[in-house]
């Protein structure tokens, strides 16, 4: 592989970056400072900054070209948030048959675990319906619904596109899962006015 691709690769293991070199708004220097000592771990040997500067520079260009028709952001800019409060996350080992408490019910079945995020009035009922270990219970979360069109199933880079700067605003994403057009995001109630805020900012400069 090439000092420039591997420099490419280390580049994108770190969303922020991208986001600051498709807007030009980075310093190619402090970038390549950056990612020098993995790209010398994986090559093996040392590299010159000089290159590594010369590799990112060359990589923001081609992002803020690849940007002026960037499907990601058309797909931002037709998508709409709505909030939802006092919600609860249950995460258990094992459920029986779920009740239906009406309301907001949403379901992650992963291979150990289920998580069922629900509205507040039914939490109770479902965490009655745990047949194994409740590993984790969390209250007073918030529930984020983008709803965006029908070509985000198609389009690469809108995910990440929209959760990218949660990081750097220390907004922690508490469960996040998509559902055909719908992107449901979970975050601790004192996070959620900041994260709708950092979401619609997402959408308004796309």
């Amino acid at each position: 592989m090439s000092l420039a691709q591997e420099c490419r690769d280390t580049v994108s293991r770190y969303p922020f970056i991208l986001d600051g070199l498709r807007e030009g708004v980075v310093n190619y220097r402090a970038v390549a400072r950056r990612v020098k000592p993995e790209v010398e771990e994986t090559v093996g040997d040392e590299v010159d900054i000089e290159a590594v500067t010369t590799a990112v520079r060359r990589y923001g260009e081609e992002l803020q070209e690849e940007d002026g028709d960037d499907g990601a952001r058309s797909v931002l800019a037709d998508s709409r948030v709505s909030l939802r409060g006092n919600v609860v996350s249950i995460t258990a080992t094992e459920y029986g048959d779920l009740p239906d408490v009406g309301g907001f019910v949403h379901l992650v079945r992963g291979r150990d675990y289920t998580t069922v995020v629900v509205d507040n009035e039914g939490a109770d009922e479902v965490a009655e319906a745990v047949e194994g270990d409740v590993v984790e219970r969390l209250d007073d979360l918030t529930c984020i619904t983008v709803e965006s069109p029908g070509e985000i199933v198609d389009v690469p880079g809108v995910l990440t596109r929209m959760v990218s700067r949660f990081s750097s605003e220390e907004i922690n994403i508490v469960d996040i899962t998509s559902c055909y057009t719908e992107t449901i995001i979970v975050v601790e109630k004192r996070d959620a006015v900041k994260a709708l805020e950092t979401l619609e900012e997402t959408f308004d400069s796309a």
